[in-house]
């Protein structure tokens, strides 16, 4: 499989998504059964994968719809609380025996119905209010990270965002769930660092009584999940491994959900009910 994405015209996206969705899965971010992965045989999804007609019919370039069929992808679930590559963003796939032109479609619109995407354009994640949205452009071969909410008023659009190639791109976002910056818990990851990792469990003085209450209560939520960084070197994790041959990830799934189910979700359910 490696081989044949060395030979691909993209295939620094190519291995770039595979790193990033293969990381995902060890952390437990995802599961094995959330990542579709092309034919190792061939480096390429099996026909009928991807309706390449409708996608066409929907405007895309003839090699656009094509590399659609060579990239890996990870379950579409942005109407859920899981799955989540970064907050309120998103994985998009392409595959699927149900998909018509007008899905493929909605996947070219920006802002509003008529800002559409180039031909050349590829979206690989959906975003919610503050997410990204992350293009790759087959002409070029480079990709944006796309944030539509700092957009400048009445831009509907992503040019004024700098490209720059996928390993760019994703390769800080990589390099922070293998440093264990997030943190992947059995309900969602744990993205949250800003307000919480500096203040050393003081809430902001200024605020009232009843917020800094609330405030407590999150952060002992947030502070006792930190444990899984812990639980997680435990079990062999190496943060300047790409491959983390030596981490028993099954002991650490175990670990993580008693862990869990014993002190973070008691917490979670307090905060809850009060």
């Amino acid at each position: 499989m490696a081989s044949l994405q060395n030979q691909h015209p993209h295939a620094e996206l190519i291995a770039t998504l595979d790193e990033f969705y293969t990381l995902l899965v060890t952390t437990g971010a995802f599961d094995s059964s959330d990542i579709f992965r092309p034919d190792p045989a061939t480096g390429k999804h099996k026909d009928g994968t991807i309706q390449t007609q409708a996608a066409l019919a929907a405007g895309y370039d003839p090699e656009t719809v094509d590399l659609m069929c060579y990239i890996p992808y990870a379950t579409d679930s942005r109407h859920e609380s899981f799955n989540e590559l970064l907050p309120n963003t998103y994985p998009v796939t392409y595959r699927g025996a149900d998909l018509d032109q007008g899905y493929y479609e909605s996947l070219r619109e920006m802002l509003n119905d008529e800002a559409i995407m180039p031909p050349t354009a590829l979206r690989l994640s959906w975003n919610e209010i503050c997410g990204f949205v992350f293009i790759y452009d087959s002409a070029t071969k480079l990709m944006v990270a796309w944030e539509p909410a700092a957009n400048p008023v009445d831009v509907d659009d992503y040019f004024h965002v700098a490209a720059a190639s996928p390993r760019e791109v994703l390769g800080p976002i990589i390099k922070d769930y293998r440093s264990l910056k997030y943190l992947a818990a059995p309900d969602r990851t744990n993205f949250q660092q800003e307000g919480y990792g500096d203040s050393g469990g003081v809430p902001p003085k200024d605020w009232p009584a009843r917020d800094q209450k609330n405030w407590l209560k999150q952060y002992r939520i947030w502070n006792a999940s930190q444990k899984l960084r812990e639980l997680m070197v435990e079990c062999g994790w190496n943060t300047e491994s790409i491959t983390q041959d030596a981490f028993r990830r099954e002991e650490y799934m175990q670990k993580r959900d008693r862990y869990w189910a014993e002190v973070v979700q008691p917490l979670i359910d307090a905060e809850e009910s009060d």
